[in-house]
């Protein structure tokens, strides 16, 4: 039940904070960051805040691929210890997009017309002005 009760206190992300505050003590900061002081110019632990740096890099594109994966499988519904995809009542009329479809549907929207309206509206940018 301790347990229970500093998990709900600190959460992750307040973790994550008080880490980030600790390392940012001068006489931590020089162990983990590399400086212009130091005639060597390294640090000891530089590879744990390469390591953390390369984790900051990949969180926003794991983001965007969790995002684009609930969307192309839309609603999920969990049940015990298995998940399985909702069923959804149609209505007259109404038809369910297969998986597929959706799924190739979000790619190419993601990886073909918004890449081609970002250097479009970029190159429109450059010429403008």
């Amino acid at each position: 039940e301790r347990i229970s009760y500093f998990t709900s206190l600190f959460p992750p992300p307040v973790v994550g904070v008080c880490f980030g505050l600790l390392a940012s003590l001068p006489f931590l900061n020089s162990l983990i960051m590399r400086s212009i002081d130091t005639p060597d110019n390294k640090a000891p632990f530089q590879v744990v805040f390469n390591c953390c740096q390369n984790l900051g890099r990949a969180a926003n594109p794991v983001a965007l691929l969790v995002l684009t994966s609930s969307l192309a499988l839309g609603k999920v519904k969990r049940q015990a210890s298995q998940v399985q995809v909702q069923e959804v009542e149609l209505e007259q009329g109404e038809f369910e997009i297969p998986l597929l479809k959706r799924w190739s549907c979000v790619s190419i929207a993601r990886f073909i017309v918004s890449p081609l309206l970002m250097v479009t509206l970029l190159q429109s940018l450059y010429k403008v002005g």
